[in-house]
Formats: structure tokens, sequence, C-alpha cells
């Protein structure tokens, strides 16, 4: 997944846990395979990101959380992410430059105050993608800039959801949260009499 992603040069992706939904075959199929959890034990929020896994998976659980982990931590690390950024600048074909609107710099002026917050290493990727799209394809700038503010929300975001993983990690490594499957209830077999 980490290698689609960087090949491609997809700077925003959402990567989420499978989610069995109701009425559809994957529930049904779960369900007969007494592998899907209660539904009172499935949330509610429709967070795709740390829903997932209703059900008992095949491989260990711990595994798919990890490797879960992995894809997020690689692909929203500032280095992968701005080198997304920068590949992305490099392709867009734009035959004219964009047209500045009165509000664009207020929202560049912003947007440089704040990614200097965004977390270690961040400021200077931006700063390093930013001057690399000026120099190869300057009427991608602001494209890039507004994929660059895309970054302010998935960065911490994107932390918050490892924070999560890890913690539910965590609970696997315990013992804790282990919810049993319901089981599909027997069909009833006709005996000949």
């Amino acid at each position: 997944m980490i290698a689609c992603i960087e090949d491609t040069a997809i700077p925003v992706c959402m990567v989420g846990l499978l989610y069995a939904l109701p009425t559809t075959q994957l529930t049904r199929r779960l369900l007969a395979e007494g592998r899907l959890f209660p539904a009172d034990d499935q949330t509610q929020s429709g967070d795709q990101c740390t829903a997932g896994l209703n059900f008992e998976t095949k491989r260990p659980r711990r595994d798919v959380l990890n490797d879960y982990r992995t894809v997020l931590k690689a692909i929203y690390d500032p280095v992968a992410y701005f080198g997304r950024v920068r590949r992305l600048g490099r392709m867009l074909k734009r035959e004219r430059a964009h047209r500045m609107i009165k509000g664009d710099l207020r929202s560049f002026a912003r947007l440089i105050l704040r990614i200097h917050r965004a977390g270690p290493g961040t400021a200077g990727q931006f700063w390093r993608m930013l001057i690399d799209c000026a120099l190869h394809n300057h009427k991608a700038v602001p494209y890039v800039i507004m994929t660059s503010a895309l970054y302010l929300h998935l960065g911490p975001f994107s932390r918050q959801v490892i924070a999560e993983i890890d913690r539910e990690i965590a609970n696997v490594d315990q013992g804790h949260k282990q919810v049993m499957p319901i089981m599909q209830p027997a069909k009833e077999v006709l005996v000949p009499a």
C-alpha cells in the first residue's frame, strides 16, 4: 500500500480499517462464519480510521492493526507527504498561471505561520517542496500550496489515529477488549420421517 501511494505520488490518502456495514454481503458472510461482533460492540461514529475491524480477523488482530499503523506513519511523515506533493507539482501540466485573488495572500500568510507549528520536520519539508515547485513548475505553485495546507489537518490527525491504534494494540497485548463474535443461529434441518 505504501509503495502504491508513493509510486503514484498521491498526497492525500484515505486509509482506513475494514468495517463490515449492515446489510452487505460481507456482513452476511461474516455472520454465517460466526466472525461478526455484536452490534452493541460496534461503533456508530462513522470514523473509518479507528472504527474498523468489527469482526474477528483471520490474521492476528494485532498484526492487522500494526500494519495499519505502519502505513499511516509512513505516508503522513512530513518527508513522505511533502515528497509526494513535490512530485505532484512537477507532474501538473498547467497552461496558464493561477490568477491571484484577494484572499490568497492572506491564506498563504496563515499557512506559513501554521506550517511552522505543524510538527517536527514539517516546515523544512514544506519550504524544500515549495522552492522545488517554483523552480521546476511555477504554474503549479498555487496547487501545491493548497495541497500543503491539507497537511495542517492530516499530519496531526494521523498522529491522533496512530495513538488510538497504539492503545488498541496495547489492549490486544493485555488481553483486553476480546469480544466474542456472534454466531448465526443454527438452521433447522428437516429430517424425513
